[in-house]
């Protein structure tokens, strides 16, 4: 069987199989109902908003997250085993995960404190769905890619942990601030998956 055959047989499976609905569903819960309770934020869009922005990289990171489910299932066989099972439990915990950081986004102004620390279990929780899923595969993950953006999200969630304990309140302008961080954090880490998973030489794709 040559290399298209077993990815596209790998990928029939894993649509055949209990992940990928599961997955899809959250994905598709999550952002519905996160779409229909911030409307009056996202429509029309108020980019002077700091809830804007920190919905933006919230969704940013669901909607890339969808998309790298879809590539991941075209690389990757399914396996119906008990680390497959945690790896695909701990991904739908972190879908869940993002609607939390959506709701606290969209009230950024008052709970920017939970804001920064949801995007801490994205990354516990996206950093778990791996590990399980390289123990289960004997696969390349991007562990250490998750591991670094894990720790850049929980150092900005202590800075501004402390800075809000030591001389509260925080100055607006640093709540920017950390908005634009976790958002660079998040774009990083979603191109840089992007980029361990589908530019890899294991999966090229033949050359025709």
């Amino acid at each position: 069987m040559n290399d298209k055959n077993s990815t596209d047989t790998s990928f029939r499976a894993f649509t055949a199989s209990p992940q990928y609905p599961l997955h899809m569903l959250f994905l598709t819960l999550v952002l519905t109902v996160s779409l229909v309770e911030f409307n009056a934020i996202i429509f029309p869009p108020k980019v002077t908003s700091l809830n804007f922005w920190a919905l933006f990289a919230a969704y940013f990171g669901a909607f890339s997250t969808w998309f790298g489910i879809i590539i991941v299932g075209s690389q990757r066989k399914y396996t119906d085993t008990f680390l497959a099972k945690l790896w695909v439990t701990c991904g739908s915990i972190m879908i869940i995960a993002y609607l939390g950081v959506m709701y606290f986004a969209a009230r950024a102004s008052d709970s920017f404190f939970w804001y920064m620390w949801g995007w801490v279990f994205v990354y516990i929780f996206y950093w778990f769905s791996i590990f399980f899923r390289k123990l289960d595969l004997h696969l390349p993950e991007p562990v250490g890619w998750c591991s670094m953006h894990l720790a850049l999200a929980i150092t900005a969630a202590t800075a501004y942990s402390i800075w809000a304990w030591i001389s509260p309140p925080i100055p607006q302008i640093a709540n920017w601030a950390f908005v634009f961080v976790a958002l660079v954090i998040i774009v990083s880490y979603r191109q840089l998956m992007r980029f361990s998973h589908t530019w890899r030489k294991e999966f090229a794709k033949p050359k025709t």
